[in-house]
Order: structure tokens, then sequence, then C-alpha cells
């Protein structure tokens, strides 16, 4: 990612030159055409004026150009920001789930490590471990306050 950023801060660079660079010739030319006679100005006029029709309808096609792009660009950016800030969201929520998830009891532990690891049920501890019948809980405690309330609800209907 920091590569693109980069390159677009690089590039924007090269264009800035660019265009430092073309306005100094131009500004050189117009001092250079300042100096010269009326009669020779007068010669140079259709030549001249077709290259500053040129140049002025160049600057405007890069104007108009890189008007729109940068909004465009702005536009990207926005979503993207946009885009890791729902990211940023969703993680959160992943944060909210496991720390309000119930962690299994030591009996569904070593279930698991016995089954993980393929412990043989060669001692009777890893076969008890494995023949109870036990259904680990999932989700987050629920509030006293909720059964009480529930309990209510069930006994009147």
């Amino acid at each position: 990612m920091e590569d693109f950023s980069q390159k677009m801060l690089e590039d924007s660079g090269k264009l800035k030159t660019r265009c430092a660079g073309l306005n100094t010739e131009i500004n050189r030319l117009l001092e250079a055409h300042k100096a010269l006679p009326p009669d020779k100005k007068r010669n140079e006029y259709n030549r001249m004026m077709n290259i500053i029709d040129n140049k002025m309808n160049e600057s405007n096609r890069e104007i108009t150009y890189l008007v729109t792009s940068q909004k465009e660009i702005n536009k990207n950016i926005s979503d993207t920001i946009d885009c890791y800030n729902k990211i940023g969201e969703v993680l959160q929520n992943f944060i909210k789930l496991y720390n309000t998830a119930r962690v299994g009891t030591l009996e569904g532990l070593s279930r698991q490590a016995v089954r993980n690891y393929k412990i043989p049920a060669n001692d009777s501890m890893t076969a008890e471990i494995l023949t109870q019948q036990y259904t680990e809980p999932s989700g987050g405690k629920k509030s006293k306050k909720r059964r009480v309330q529930k309990k209510r609800t069930r006994s009147h209907k």
C-alpha cells in the first residue's frame, strides 16, 4: 500500500516539475519576443499565435484532466477510508463476541485435548472423559434479571 501512495506522490511531484519547466520556457519565449523589433513581431504573428493556441489548448486539457482525476482520487480515498472504518467496526464486533463467549469447562478442554492429540483410551480416566455425554455451552452469560422475567412470564401462561 505504501508503494502505491509513494508512486502517486512521486508522479504528482514530476507533474509539478514538468509544469514549472513549461512555465519557465514560455516566460523565456515571451521575454525574447518582447525584445524583437515590430517588423519581426508582425512576421512572427501567425506562427506565434498558433503556438500560443496549441499551448493554451494543451494546458486547458491538462487542467481538466487533473481536476477530474483529483475528484475521482479524492472519492476513492474517501471510500477506502470508509471501508477500513467498517472493517474496524467488524473487528470490534469480533472482540465483543469473543470477550463475552463462555470458556469451556475443564471437562470440555480435556475432551478436546484427547481428540486433538489422539490419546488412546488406555487408562480409565481417558475412557471416562470420552464416554461422558457433554455438550459445551455457547454464548455469553444470561443475566439473572432475564431469567427471572422469563420464569414469571412462563408461569402466567
